[in-house]
């Protein structure tokens, strides 16, 4: 007996120390371990990067099919969708398409209309210079008024520089597409196009090009540019000036 203590009461105190020994230890080698395991997930891309792109800006991106094909649009106002006009090549003002909102509540299909198609003659400036080429490429869908999706919000490209974040999203080949990367340059070959480091994909383009700091679309996907790892953007402010001087509300 040590110390008057009982040989149960002994053995009962060992397993309590050696218990908490094990609890101790269990602690110290998690909290040892812990960092090196998420530092290893980061570094290998084992843990799943989360969603940049909320359901709000996803839902008023819409697949458009047409005699011409498949693209992709985006709703500006309850009624107006903005897309490129390659989408909708070889249809005229007044013809007919179909879209289909697969990322919004219950995925509604309606029926459009093109209302509005640039060309060359169009300006883009209100000081009467020379229209500018890089937005002959827009064209514009009247839908009759939806209410259960949030347009997407115009932003200012004017303000934009060079390794601002954007991604563009589209539907390539009918499949919803989230491409990330970042503006290399302000214009392109002299035009007013952003450059954009992001792979090209034509089922991409007329898909609205999202500034990730804010979620306002500062663009239009048109395509890819010299190098194949690249897209380039129809400016937005390019965009307002062409809508509002053929009197287009959005």
């Amino acid at each position: 007996m040590l110390f008057g203590i009982s040989p149960a009461l002994q053995e009962k105190a060992i397993l309590i120390i050696k218990k908490k020994i094990r609890t101790v230890t269990t602690t110290f080698t998690i909290f040892l371990i812990l960092p090196l395991l998420v530092y290893l997930l980061f570094l290998f891309n084992l843990v799943p990067e989360k969603a940049i792109v909320p359901d709000e800006i996803r839902a008023p991106v819409a697949v458009i099919h047409s005699a011409a094909g498949s693209g992709t649009a985006f709703l500006i106002s309850p009624t107006i969708m903005l897309t490129s006009k390659e989408v909708v090549n070889g249809l005229k003002v007044g013809d007919q398409v179909d879209i289909s909102f697969d990322n919004a509540p219950n995925r509604p299909k309606v029926s459009g209309r093109i209302k509005y198609l640039s060309n060359q003659t169009d300006r883009i400036s209100k000081t009467g210079s020379s229209p500018d080429a890089s937005a002959s490429d827009v064209a514009v869908i009247e839908i009759d008024p939806i209410s259960e999706i949030e347009p997407l919000v115009l932003g200012v490209s004017d303000l934009l520089q060079p390794a601002d974040e954007v991604f563009i999203l589209g539907f390539p080949g009918g499949q919803y597409s989230l491409t990330k990367g970042m503006i290399n340059n302000t214009s392109y070959h002299g035009k007013s196009l952003f450059k954009i480091d992001a792979v090209s994909n034509s089922g991409n383009n007329g898909g609205p090009c999202i500034l990730r700091q804010d979620n306002t679309v500062i663009g239009i996907s048109v395509g890819g540019g010299d190098a194949q790892a690249e897209d380039t953007v129809i400016k937005i402010n390019d965009v307002k000036l062409l809508l509002q001087n053929a009197n287009i509300n959005f």
